[in-house]
């Protein structure tokens, strides 16, 4: 947990948590991304699962685990660093990594390390971190509205159903 000498206020946040990842296509061989994109967990469970199974590069997954690991440590200091979670129950790999918001000098301040700036930052630095492993920068300054995965895959849905005349849903 965080330690200090000082005071904590009740209100203060003690810590910030980060979902990273990548492309599916770097976490699985042959991937059919469109049909990939229509998948959800819970229509498609058994294919999603074949997939897991069947077509999980576990060479990539590990590099990428490595990088992300090494790049938060450096970032925010190995002390600060409080857990760091693989999780593979949704389609795509991903990690949670708690972060204790420790400013340089000592301070518990979520407000003064999470800024915008600091956001854009650390889009562009991961980036460069990954860079070995194939991946790019996702787009900076995209207007992209950011919607939960169950409504973007239902939007998904909707859109595919309407130009194949309901053929999208079918196995």
């Amino acid at each position: 947990g965080v330690k200090s000498d000082k005071a904590i206020r009740k209100d203060a946040v003690g810590l910030l948590e980060f979902v990273i990842s990548a492309s599916p296509e770097f976490f699985y061989e042959n991937l059919d991304k469109e049909k990939f994109d229509l998948m959800t967990m819970e229509r498609n469970k058994k294919q999603l699962d074949d997939i897991f199974k069947n077509q999980l590069n576990n060479e990539n997954l590990e590099k990428w685990l490595l990088v992300v690991r090494e790049y938060f440590k450096n970032e925010f200091g190995e002390k600060n660093v409080l857990n760091i979670t693989l999780h593979l129950d949704e389609k795509t790999p991903h990690c949670h990594v708690a972060i204790a918001p420790i400013t340089p000098d000592g301070r518990l301040c979520a407000k003064e390390i999470f800024t915008p700036e600091n956001a854009t930052r650390w889009q562009d630095t991961i980036a460069v971190a990954c860079k070995d492993l194939g991946l790019s920068r996702g787009l900076k300054d995209s207007e992209k509205l950011h919607t939960s995965s169950h409504s973007h895959n239902e939007m998904l849905i909707k859109s595919a159903t309407e130009k194949t005349g309901n053929r999208a849903c079918q196995n």
